[in-house]
């Protein structure tokens, strides 16, 4: 976040923030995180992805994985999200009627 807003000493500017400010910030960071670009575009693409494969009828065994896209040398997070059961099932039902 300093990066982007051309803060060059970060420990300065959050001694210097207000509380309203920091907050500000935090409830921005729940509804737009920043950082892990890598993950959450690939996360946007499997789910597009998915959603067009289940329209045609693919299986839930079948479907994309996060890692399929992300660079080959991705070793993952630890808490690296990934679509759950009843996402995919809730993408399923969304292609059905999309596809009608």
């Amino acid at each position: 976040m300093c990066l982007a807003l051309g803060i060059d000493d970060p420990e300065q500017w959050l001694h210097e923030a207000t509380e309203r400010k920091l907050a500000t910030w935090e409830a921005f960071f729940h509804v737009e995180p920043w950082g892990c670009d890598w993950e959450r575009s690939a996360m946007q693409t499997q789910h597009i992805c998915n959603t067009i494969a289940a329209s045609h009828g693919v299986k839930k065994d079948n479907l994309y994985k996060l890692s399929d896209f992300m660079p080959s040398n991705w070793a993952g997070r630890k808490k690296a999200k990934q679509v759950n059961s009843k996402s995919i099932e809730d993408f399923q039902k969304y292609a059905k009627r999309f596809a009608k």
